[in-house]
């Protein structure tokens, strides 16, 4: 931890600078204040000033620690600083509410700076514990309740002249009581800050408080753990009598590892020099970054705590939320370093301590561990298209552009790579998929017969095709390029040898196209039916869903509109549409199926109106391109107890029956309409003796459903505004 504090004059002076939302963030932590501060608001040199009631303190590292201030950048490059509710500086009120007063600056490279007042207020959330035992990224701090100091106090002889002071312990023998162990010589309390320890009775706890790896701090192993500990006896006088009160606090100083798919963590489950005698276990609590994990969210989390061996092991799945995955490229390997923002409490009591509460604010750190990107290979011949999906990958690992190398296959030719997709120019062919924890992969597309497809034949009846791509994957924030080539290949029957029908099928931006293959021999020789959705597809069919058909010399194909006949809706929401066909085809000689397929697409929903054969109607509406715009939360259907079952920032989505929400029925001819209206919600604003004045624009979206009286299995839908 590096504590990056420079002097900066009249800090009074707060100078103008944009402020975005989200820039900061500050939370009240257990027992500490926390504040977050965006990397991307960071100037070449940052840090914090601290404010009493008569001055301004500009702490060193050392001063820090010793304070109880804590302040370090995260795996995302944020600044992450907290304060002890104990530190320097802060004033308590009834030993329940705490205040800060802090600056933050920033200085950039041509002089000018800018700094940011913080007045930072916290509760206590739970009592304080007769014993509470703090370790820190950067510090060690033990407090002791005074109303139970008299359980720990020891009289001295009274040949023994006591001031105030403090004895350091040395290293004890196991089974030696800390206070018995081998002492340093009394020294004052200010004797004991220059050496870097705090000492402090100010309230009702008395404080012990120091860097890690001070000058009288040893080391110890317990269950092959490192444990630093700092013990001493603080010496005082209650009510004229001299007292002595023995502190300890022991701290883990290992990181975590990676093991197998998970980040482990190990924490001694009882350490010599923190117990005596029988332990009577308390509940625990654990919290990533400032925020606390439920045992609920723990579990769905995957998050494991166990008892093994004397130790407490911490599991957190490498895939979990709220673990910080980072990339890196190391000797031309792609490689990632797995992270946690950790806190851990421990609660227990024993022979002396009614109630210890041992609390670990970790920035676990996991080493480098090489990962070659997953390429998951997602093709179907049937659908004629490259389907491959590379990664996930985290935050900070974007795509640059994908080359092809090119070949025969319909002149593509050519030697070096060719740009299929870059992220400037965009292309089809690449999409980003997000996942729910924050990670992402990319999805590459790429036609069978694309010009730099490699087509040959390997056995008979079938053909065989491949490509060779390569993706140059960015690593942010140093940019490191890191290439990885991939050849994909496919192979399926070869549709010109035989004479057996077949399909495919495959999305496109907003229907499904299927072609039906029947040979070289010509669509004469072989006779066949097509069914889609178990009904047969004949021009009538055709007609009323808009399908457009066109012949090839050796096939049919037939393109579906998303809202098409025969589209059975499987998922609604205003990010995707998942719809899925079923199709096959039947000889009419022989009156067996030939061939089945059952296709699956996603889309992304603009604008949409589809009118499903069950009688239910889904409508996605932008209601943003009225003038002026309406909101799409305050739009109802006819009946206003209708509200959108989703909405965003444009859109809103509805999804209603035909006999519901206010929806009118007329006929005409053979067909009976079904319509209704999206409306805004209107606020009128009353004024006393006069009409009421009308606040919102009108907006009115009509939405038309036709079926057929005879059959309701056909049917074609019409929006109207």
């Amino acid at each position: 931890m590096t504590w990056k504090c420079f002097p900066l004059l009249l800090l009074a002076v707060c100078m103008e600078t944009s402020v975005l939302a989200g820039d900061f963030w500050t939370h009240c932590h257990e027992r500490h204040f926390w504040v977050t501060i965006k990397s991307t608001f960071l100037a070449e040199k940052f840090g914090f000033n601290f404010e009493d009631r008569s001055e301004v303190h500009i702490p060193s590292a050392r001063e820090a620690a010793k304070c109880g201030y804590t302040a370090f950048l995260n795996h995302r490059g944020d600044l992450v600083f907290r304060a002890s509710f104990l530190a320097c500086n802060v004033l308590s009120q009834n030993d329940t509410e705490y205040s800060l007063h802090m600056w933050f600056w920033n200085r950039w490279a041509n002089g000018t700076a800018t700094a940011f007042p913080f007045r930072l207020y916290c509760a206590l959330q739970w009592p304080w514990g007769a014993r509470e035992i703090v370790c820190e990224e950067n510090y060690m701090e033990v407090s002791v309740q005074l109303p139970v100091l008299h359980a720990s106090f020891k009289a001295q002889p009274d040949n023994t002249v006591l001031e105030s002071g403090v004895r350091i312990h040395r290293q004890s023998a196991p089974g030696e009581d800390e206070g018995e162990a081998s002492l340093e010589p009394v020294m004052s309390w200010r004797e004991a800050s220059d050496l870097g320890y705090l000492v402090s009775h100010a309230g009702p706890r008395l404080l012990l408080r120091a860097a890690y790896s001070s000058p009288l701090s040893y080391t110890v192993k317990e269950q092959g753990l490192d444990m630093e500990v700092m013990s001493a006896s603080i010496l005082l006088s209650v009510q004229g009598v001299p007292m002595a009160v023995s502190t300890v606090a022991a701290c883990n100083k290992n990181q975590a590892v990676v093991d197998g798919p998970d980040l482990l963590w190990a924490d001694p489950h009882a350490v010599p020099q923190l117990t005596r005698g029988r332990l009577r276990e308390g509940p625990s609590r654990l919290g990533v970054g400032p925020l606390m994990v439920s045992a609920v969210e723990a579990q769905e989390r995957g998050y494991r705590v166990r008892l093994s061996d004397g130790r407490l092991e911490l599991r957190v799945p490498l895939a979990s939320p709220g673990l910080d995955v980072t990339s890196a490229v190391v000797e031309g390997r792609y490689g990632q370093r797995a992270g946690l923002q950790l806190f851990f409490l421990r609660q227990w009591g024993d022979e002396r301590w009614p109630l210890t509460q041992h609390r670990s604010l970790r920035l676990l750190r996991a080493p480098f561990v090489p990962r070659a990107p997953l390429l998951s290979h997602n093709t179907v011949a049937s659908e004629g298209v490259f389907d491959v999906t590379l990664g996930s990958f985290p935050s900070d690992v974007s795509l640059d552009r994908v080359t092809v190398r090119g070949g025969g296959g319909g002149g593509g030719g050519g030697g070096g790579g060719k740009v299929l997709w870059s992220r400037t120019t965009g292309g089809h062919e690449v999409s980003r998929v997000d996942h729910g924890n924050g990670s992402h992969s990319y999805q590459l597309r790429v036609p069978l017969l694309h010009a730099a497809v490699v087509e040959e034949h390997r056995a008979a009846g079938h053909r065989t095709r491949s490509l060779t791509v390569t993706f140059d994957l960015r690593v942010s924030p140093g940019g490191e390029v890191f290439p990885y080539p991939a050849t994909l290949e496919s192979s399926a029957p070869d549709s010109h040898e035989g004479g057996r029908l077949r399909l495919e099928a495959r999305c496109l931006e907003r229907s499904l196209l299927v072609r039906l293959h029947y040979g070289a021999r010509g669509p004469d020789h072989l006779q066949w039916e097509l069914y889609l959705g178990g009904r047969r597809l004949d021009m009538e069919l055709a007609r009323m869903g808009r399908f457009h058909l066109e012949d090839h010399e050796d096939s049919l194909s037939v393109e579906i509109p998303l809202h098409g006949p025969g589209m059975v809706f499987e998922e609604v929401t205003l990010g995707r549409v998942g719809v899925r066909a079923q199709l096959s085809v039947v000889g009419l000689g022989s009156r067996e199926e030939e061939d089945r397929i059952v296709q699956r697409c996603t889309f992304t929903p603009g604008e949409l109106l589809a009118c499903l054969p069950e009688g239910r109607v889904v409508a996605v509406v932008d209601s943003t391109h009225s003038a002026p715009p309406v909101q799409p939360n305050r739009t109802t259907l006819l009946d206003p107890s209708c509200v959108p079952m989703e909405t965003d920032s444009a859109r809103a989505l509805f999804v209603f029956d035909v006999g519901a929400c206010g929806t009118t029925l007329t006929t005409e001819g053979d067909l009976l309409i079904y319509e209704n209206q999206v409306r805004n919600h209107q606020e009128f604003l009353p004024l006393v003796g006069d009409p009421v004045i009308q606040r919102d624009t009108p907006y009115r979206l009509t939405l038309q459903c036709r079926y057929p009286a005879s059959d309701s299995r056909n049917l074609f839908s019409s929006p109207h505004v």
